[in-house]
């Protein structure tokens, strides 16, 4: 397993030709410059505070750091992306 910290990132997205709109992200890194980003979590930079205090301590590896984000997208958005994706996909539980 991985030493991670993990960092809210803030992105600003070109909507139409001149409307933005802030998001907020993660950037996880490791000590052996390992680094994943997901920028566009959410609208609140409060939910994805959460996401980092649920599992910021834990030992994740990183081979399940963008199915985490996605089922965390997925509690907030309260849908299953993975019926559009992939029916038979398993989830990692983000619940500590």
């Amino acid at each position: 397993m991985e030493n991670l910290k993990w960092e809210i990132i803030e992105t600003e997205i070109l909507v139409d030709d001149s409307q933005f709109y802030k998001t907020y992200g993660v950037k996880v890194a490791d000590l052996k410059g390992f680094e994943f980003t997901y920028s566009d979590v959410s609208l609140s930079r409060k939910d994805v505070q959460r996401l980092v205090d649920r599992v910021g301590k834990m030992d994740i590896s990183t081979v399940h750091l963008r199915d985490i984000v996605l089922d965390y997208i997925e509690e907030l958005a309260g849908v299953d992306i993975y019926s559009f994706n992939n029916p038979s996909s398993s989830k990692v539980l983000l619940k500590a």
